[in-house]
């Protein structure tokens, strides 16, 4: 049976706030547009594809990384300094770099580019200004 609409629309979102906590720790964003439901489907079948990739890969590296340590330690580490040739450190480096260089990807899906958003907004109001003429 294939997904709804609105079925992917919330893999989305939920896939995208299981993520938070590690967008944070690479201080980067993804932005779901607040008007989501009136984006065609195609593009929100990419977007949930692309996630879910994400989260199968550098998602899941990275929170097998950050379990080694308790956040208590990883705060120690960033606190103290000098740890940096610990293993356990440039693993975590290394899955933090790969998380961020995917997320933040020019490749990434038309679904997260904030002005392919913007150009759909415009589009969808000159196409609901001339239906009001």
């Amino acid at each position: 049976m294939a997904k709804s609409k609105q079925d992917r629309i919330n893999n989305i979102t939920q896939m995208n706030e299981d993520i938070t906590w590690a967008l944070e720790l690479v201080d980067a964003k993804l932005a779901i547009p607040e008007d989501i439901i009136e984006v065609h489907n195609e593009y929100i079948i990419a977007g949930e594809k692309w996630l879910a990739t994400i989260e199968i890969k550098e998602y899941r590296e990275l929170r097998k990384t950050w379990k080694l340590r308790t956040p208590e330690v990883w705060a120690n580490y960033d606190a103290l300094g000098g740890f940096e040739d610990h293993a356990e450190v440039k693993l975590l480096r290394t899955a933090k770099h790969n998380f961020r260089r995917a997320i933040t990807s020019q490749k990434r899906p038309d679904l997260f580019k904030k002005t392919k958003v913007q150009q759909w907004r415009k589009k969808r109001e000159s196409k609901r200004k001339a239906t009001v003429k």
